[in-house]
């Protein structure tokens, strides 16, 4: 029982930290991508729709940057996640923070951007 009780909180702790880990790497990503790769536009309607209720972090990046839903799923990853997107399987909790970062990114910088 107690080895049972040990693992399972092992386990967790390690699921705790993975997260932490996906978290604070998604965020520092999307910050990355809004200063050198996102365009205005995208960060102007990606701030529209993040967190919208029944829209998802990835359904608001697709929405943002592919509106016409021309993009596959592998050149969106492409063009959020660079061009090492298909060697990773990013979490949720990865792609809410890194909208969380982009999104914060573009709220300090958007008004110095001259329209």
């Amino acid at each position: 029982m107690d080895n049972t009780k040990t693992a399972r909180s092992a386990i967790g702790a390690l699921k705790t930290a993975a997260e932490e880990l996906d978290e604070k790497a998604g965020y520092h990503a999307g910050r990355f991508w809004a200063e050198n790769v996102a365009e205005r536009g995208w960060l102007a309607r990606l701030r529209e729709v993040a967190g919208a209720r029944g829209t998802t972090a990835l359904d608001a990046l697709r929405k943002a940057i592919d509106p016409n839903n021309e993009l596959n799923d592998a050149k969106l990853a492409e063009t959020c996640f660079g061009d090492d997107a298909d060697d990773h399987d990013f979490s949720a909790r990865y792609i809410e923070s890194f909208v969380k970062g982009a999104g914060e990114f573009f709220e300090e910088i958007e008004p110095a951007i001259p329209f």
